[in-house]
């Protein structure tokens, strides 16, 4: 029992694993063009480069303005340009700060990280359509691989059929209808063996081109493509599609942009504020000491143009 165990096992691994070996080859062969185009494409570079662009806005948008330093001389006398004559001669040094109505900074963050996500959603999707086309480009490569193969091997069977037929006329036990059909079915072969061969070539220069190669490039394909069963609804698909497809979220992020920009819109009604703090230094003279000035302000501005 035991030696019979054996020899079915080894015989199911050498029946299988040339299989198994073949569709890895295949699936490998697949992820490495996958690989090859999300590395190459300059647009997917492009929209990368505008990510890392958009990440910078967020904290400059909800910093505050720079603050204001301001020197001042006040009260100057014209006819003596003297500092210590008059009483209200002083130098001042003003330091203020603009602070924008609550809420107007965090808006403004919030629509810059909304267009960051944008900006990611955007390249998420440009990775899935680039993966689609090499897909579709890499399984209809093959599928004409295939079908050239295929329609070789029905070549080398039609012209051995015309010469049987072409040496059984000849003798007098064919017909020559028989010579004539195969000779026109030959005929309608290598008319398709043109036309996949066109279709191969271009398939290839889209792939290659899919992966910034020279269009004419050349490909190494594997053979190993599986049916699979599909078994999903048209409901699960959509819900599949909403949970996951990048352009559905793209919308739902410019929805929050398109609603923080609305209630930003609405805060500029309210002032802003700026605040600031001076210090005013004025000269003694011979007769008297003077105390220095120190001074605060709050102004804001009157949207009557809003």
């Amino acid at each position: 029992m035991k030696p019979f165990i054996i020899f079915a096992l080894l015989f199911f691994s050498f029946a299988v694993n040339p299989v198994l070996a073949n569709e890895t080859l295949f699936r490998d062969t697949l992820n490495q063009f996958i690989n090859k185009a999300l590395a190459e494409n300059p647009e997917l570079h492009e929209a990368g480069r505008q990510i890392e662009v958009l990440k910078q806005i967020p904290p400059q948008v909800s910093a505050f303005d720079d603050p204001v330093l301001q020197f001042d001389l006040l009260n100057l006398p014209t006819d003596t340009f003297a500092f210590n004559q008059e009483p209200m001669t002083q130098k001042r040094v003003t330091l203020s700060q603009k602070l924008p109505f609550p809420g107007k900074l965090s808006l403004r963050s919030n629509m810059a990280e909304r267009d960051v996500d944008i900006s990611q959603f955007t390249y998420d999707d440009l990775q899935l359509a680039i993966t689609r086309q090499v897909k579709q480009s890499y399984f209809e490569l093959c599928y004409v691989l295939a079908a050239i193969e295929i329609s070789n091997q029905n070549k080398s069977l039609l012209e051995q059929f015309i010469t049987i037929t072409e040496t059984k006329y000849s003798v007098g036990k064919g017909i020559q209808q028989d010579v004539i059909k195969a000779q026109v079915e030959l005929s309608k072969l290598l008319n398709d063996l043109i036309d996949l061969n066109k279709r191969k070539e271009t398939e290839e220069a889209r792939l290659n081109t899919l992966m910034n190669l020279p269009p004419d490039a050349p490909l190494s394909i594997a053979h190993g493509i599986k049916k699979t069963i599909f078994d999903y609804e048209m409901k699960d698909l959509f819900k599949i599609a909403e949970e996951r497809r990048p352009v559905f979220k793209k919308l739902r992020s410019l929805q929050e942009k398109y609603r923080a920009s609305r209630n930003l819109a609405e805060k500029e009604y309210y002032p802003d504020f700026r605040v600031g703090l001076s210090y005013g230094q004025r000269e003694n003279n011979p007769l008297q000491d003077r105390a220095d000035f120190a001074s605060a302000f709050v102004s804001i501005n009157i949207p009557i143009w809003y």
